[in-house]
């Protein structure tokens, strides 16, 4: 399942919620939620897998980090250090990924909920428990600053 596939399956099940209210249309849009969880936990996850046997690096992220910022590419950094970090909250939920978020709220590509709050949107039926909204081009977002970082570092 790629992330256009999901994003397709939204669109439907968004559109069906217009006229009706369908369970099965609510329980889809909340399963589309979790795979785009499931799918940048796990592309993230190749990625570190694809410059460790690139660049024999032990630790990817760190030399990752240095490598960009060497070239130039600072902002890209910055940009895949959000994604990462919103992996590790996707995956384990309050920490100091967390709070390294939390402290660049605002600058983010993506929505974070901050301490104590329920809901990005009360009401939504798409939404599912959990600190980043993976939702609105989450995935698409991180897929892309991957992509660029290759491209980036020509692998």
């Amino acid at each position: 399942m790629t992330h256009h596939d999901i994003a397709e399956r939204q669109s439907v099940c968004t559109a069906n919620l217009e006229t009706g209210a369908s369970t099965v249309d609510v329980n889809a849009l909340r399963t589309c939620t979790m795979a785009v969880t499931v799918v940048a936990v796990g592309v993230t996850g190749v990625f570190e897998s694809m410059l460790q046997t690139a660049f024999g690096w032990g630790d990817a992220y760190v030399e990752l980090d240095k490598e960009l910022r060497s070239k130039g590419f600072d902002a890209l950094a910055d940009r895949f250090s959000d994604y990462r970090l919103a992996i590790n909250v996707l995956k384990h939920g309050e920490g100091r990924s967390y709070e390294k978020l939390l402290a660049r709220r605002a600058s983010l590509p993506f929505r974070i909920k901050g301490k104590g709050e329920h809901y990005f949107e009360e009401g939504d039926v798409s939404e599912v428990g959990g600190l980043i909204d993976g939702r609105s081009g989450f995935l698409e977002g991180c897929v892309d600053t991957i992509n660029e970082i290759r491209q980036a570092l020509n692998i």
